[in-house]
């Protein structure tokens, strides 16, 4: 419901060159790597910089045996000078071969191309990533330094009382979001949305 799988597939699928839809996602399953909470957009930050390092090293994987494996349609060229697009790798050129991943590897001899990404810093241990994964409150962000990993908004709210019979009516919503690069954004104007709601309905419904 929140989105990750959509999020996920499309960061792999725009890394690698196929489409969207030729991505399988798979969470929630004991035998994976641990992951963190889904929450604030955290699996958002952490888990699209794990995926885009897992298929770039998948994608580089694959280049290298196309110019390496002398049983490849592309053996002996430069890796410049191939592109993998809507599944399907060639020369940008539009000379030469062009064959699907699927006629690659079957060319090669494999039937598939294993890679793994991770958004811990490098130096972390088996507890580092313990807390990080199992906790909150002990959360590592996955970015420190000189960047910023903080969303920003503004919101005014307008608002008619009736006195009479003590009614609120939010009559008008105005905000500014400063949110970066978003990787999907349709869903996050449902997430803006969505907490614009709840933070009206708190304030409205909650006592104290």
């Amino acid at each position: 419901g929140q989105g990750t799988y959509t999020i996920l597939a499309q960061t792999a699928a725009e890394t690698l060159g196929v489409r969207a839809d030729d991505v399988v996602v798979k969470l929630g399953d004991s035998r994976f790597p641990r992951a963190g909470v889904t929450g604030g957009s955290r699996l958002a930050g952490v888990m699209t910089g794990a995926v885009y390092k897992a298929a770039t090293s998948a994608l580089d994987q694959l280049v290298g045996l196309a110019i390496s494996d002398p049983r490849s349609p592309f053996h002996a060229l430069q890796a410049n000078t191939l592109v993998v697009a809507n599944g399907r790798i060639a020369s940008p050129r539009g000379d030469g071969p062009d064959v699907s991943v699927a006629e690659l590897l079957k060319c090669v001899g494999r039937d598939h191309i294993e890679a793994t990404g991770d958004t811990m810093p490098a130096n972390s241990t088996p507890d580092d990533r313990y807390k990080n994964y199992t906790t909150i409150a002990m959360s590592v962000p996955h970015t420190e330094g000189d960047y910023s990993r903080h969303s920003w908004c503004a919101h005014f709210i307008e608002v008619r009382v009736d006195e009479d019979f003590g009614t609120v009516r939010v009559s008008r919503v105005v905000s500014a979001l400063d949110s970066g690069r978003l990787y999907n954004p349709k869903l996050a104007e449902s997430q803006w949305k969505g907490g614009i709601i709840m933070g009206i309905g708190q304030a409205l419904l909650e006592e104290g």
